[in-house]
């Protein structure tokens, strides 16, 4: 379903368009699609490779990746009337893209 809803650049339209909150949501979901991932694998299903219209969990990761480089690239898809937390010139957490092992 997530990968039939997402656009082409890899964004997920419920999360994009969420202002301030687009990376933290973004990376929310993308983080639930990869736990998702990693449970199928070990039952012997490879989601990594799938793929819908050229669409596919790395394509998500790439778009996450860009826009924590680039928070302005989710500028064009924010809905005003979208529930957000934080203020438009909130400094995002950026810990939820670290990993580091035995965490």
């Amino acid at each position: 379903l997530a990968l039939h809803q997402m656009r082409t650049d890899g964004s997920l339209p419920m999360e994009a368009q969420r202002g301030p909150c687009a990376l933290a949501e973004s990376n929310r979901a993308v983080a639930s699609l990869v736990l998702l991932a990693e449970a199928a694998s070990a039952q012997g299903y490879d989601l990594y490779s799938l793929a819908v219209e050229g669409k596919s969990l790395e394509t998500a990761i790439s778009f996450l990746l860009e826009v924590d480089a680039n928070p302005n690239l989710t500028a064009r898809y924010f809905n005003s009337s979208a529930s957000c937390e934080l203020a438009p010139n909130a400094a995002v957490n950026r810990r939820a893209f670290q990993y580091t092992r035995g965490e």
